[in-house]
């Protein structure tokens, strides 16, 4: 892979992307652990939120 440029920006666009969603696939696990259901809402509200600050306060 080194050597092919091509396969090498591949594999580092999957690897982001698995490593940002993967955060989602587990909020389930904490929010269960804690036995706490309600905090899977706000696990992934917390995401959409920050969205909304950043957008209303980005240039």
């Amino acid at each position: 892979m080194a050597r092919r440029p091509d396969l090498l920006g591949t594999c580092l666009a999957d690897l982001a992307a698995t490593v940002f969603a993967l955060s989602t696939a587990l909020f389930p696990f904490p929010a269960e652990e804690l036995a706490a259901p309600w905090a899977l809402g706000l696990l992934y509200s917390a995401s959409a939120a920050g969205s909304l600050v950043a957008g209303a306060t980005g240039g």
